[in-house]
């Protein structure tokens, strides 16, 4: 992609993320290409300094193979949830101070605006370990599914990502930003083949309301 194409063309002050989709939470590798392409930017370059081993010693976790825990296999969620931390943190640290070291309303406070596109939950389905052993201890009458299908594989990055986004309001709360925050909360579409949007009709990469109309809401102190 070209540099006008890229997110600080448009107003974006920085970037760290994507240009593809269905990349592989693990190598980071696009789905389409041969070979397919690592494809993980910061700013308008290649972040080569933020990827995974190429040697092959980074894998998917299954159920039987934990995650790779070092620091050259780190899962894609992982990276932009700290990228997110460390922006909440620059930002706050440089906002003037009142009395008892808590910040206050100040004319000149510079505002942030934060966008997080999350990997979660969208294909390849390929849960973390930990996630996956959590939903698995789940009744399977209860759920509707059996352990080791792809349904609670889809379940557990579902409740990877609403732990992630928990912490990070936790980071905004103890961080004293909460009272002035806007939190918004939005899917990019319907469910896909292995969705029910009942009673809605359609799914994803449709115009019916099923791929159209999807979950939302609005949070913070603001």
């Amino acid at each position: 992609h070209a540099p006008c194409q890229m997110p600080r063309a448009r107003g974006y002050h920085r970037f760290f993320g994507y240009v593809s989709h269905d990349n592989d939470y693990w190598t980071y590798r696009c789905s389409y290409g041969v070979p397919r392409c690592v494809d993980l930017v910061r700013d308008d370059d290649f972040a080569a300094n933020d990827l995974n081993s190429l040697d092959g010693s980074c894998k998917p976790s299954t159920r039987s193979r934990p995650r790779n825990t070092s620091k050259d296999c780190m899962y894609m969620d992982d990276r932009f949830e700290n990228e997110v931390a460390r922006i909440l943190d620059e930002h706050t640290s440089e906002q003037p101070r009142g009395q008892k070291g808590r910040r206050t309303v100040h004319p000149l406070r510079r505002p942030l605006f934060l966008f997080w596109s999350m990997h979660s939950v969208h294909s390849p389905i390929q849960p973390s370990h930990s996630a996956m052993l959590e939903v698995d201890s789940m009744d399977a009458a209860a759920t509707c599914t059996r352990p080791g299908s792809e349904i609670r594989d889809n379940q557990a990055m579902i409740r990877d990502m609403d732990a992630r986004v928990g912490r990070v309001m936790g980071r905004v709360k103890s961080l004293d930003m909460w009272d002035d925050t806007l939190v918004i909360f939005s899917s990019d579409n319907g469910g896909a083949e292995r969705a029910n949007n009942a009673p809605l009709t359609g799914m994803k990469r449709t115009v019916w309301e099923g791929g159209i109309r999807v979950c939302a809401f609005a949070s913070g102190g603001f």
